[in-house]
């Protein structure tokens, strides 16, 4: 298992003390930040781990910040340590990308699980979100027509169908199929088709990745 790392974003000093404490005991490896753009100062070049954050009275500021780090990064999961607030707000925090609310009520060994298994989820995620983010990157290098081919390519149509449906002839189909391989960096349609999947969100086998 890879290092359990967690930051901790805007906590009281009393929390901060006593997250600290219970994540270090477990072998977590911890930072704390005193405010959130400290954070975001290091945000890009921190390792993958869990943000766990204690938000203010200011409900949409808070949202606006969790929307920015869950969007901006695939790597880490984002924890709210709460005392107190509304059921709607909770429901817009998970909305804007938070995966866990702690209740700063629970017990020790409650808030030590949790946060245990939101890292352990994201860490064994994380190949899964490279290589999803990987094909992003390939897939992005594509013209609008080299996409929609490509879409046509997926649902198993042949050349001179697509070239029928797209109004172009099959020469300039089979041009954009050359370029669509160059482009992603494959020999086959069948290595495009799965990184055109992968794109899509579909699922893959886990020894694929691991390969």
């Amino acid at each position: 298992m890879s290092e359990r790392r967690v930051y901790l974003l805007d906590c009281d000093k009393t929390s901060r003390s006593r997250i600290r404490r219970l994540l270090e005991r477990e072998k977590f490896i911890v930072r704390t930040f005193s405010s959130y753009w400290d954070f975001k100062d290091e945000f890009t070049t921190l390792k993958p781990g869990c943000v766990l954050i204690e938000p203010s009275k200011k409900i949409d500021k808070n949202i606006e910040n969790i929307k920015f780090l869950h969007d901006s990064r695939s790597d880490i999961c984002i924890i709210l340590l709460y005392n107190n607030f509304s059921i709607k707000d909770a429901v817009r925090m998970m909305k804007s990308g938070v995966i866990e609310i702690i209740n700063k009520e629970w017990s020790d060994d409650e808030i030590t699980e949790y946060i245990r298994n939101s890292v352990d989820e994201l860490l064994k995620n994380i190949p899964k979100i490279r290589v999803k983010e990987y094909a992003e990157s390939l897939i992005s290098q594509l013209s609008e027509r080299q996409y929609e081919i490509l879409k046509h390519i997926s649902f198993g149509k042949l050349n001179k169908n697509i070239a029928f449906e797209t109004g172009l002839s099959v020469r300039t189909i089979e041009m954009h199929r050359n370029n669509i391989l160059k482009k992603l960096n494959v020999r086959s349609i069948g290595d495009a088709l799965q990184i055109f999947f992968i794109h899509l969100g579909a699922e893959y086998p886990d020894d694929e990745i691991a390969a």
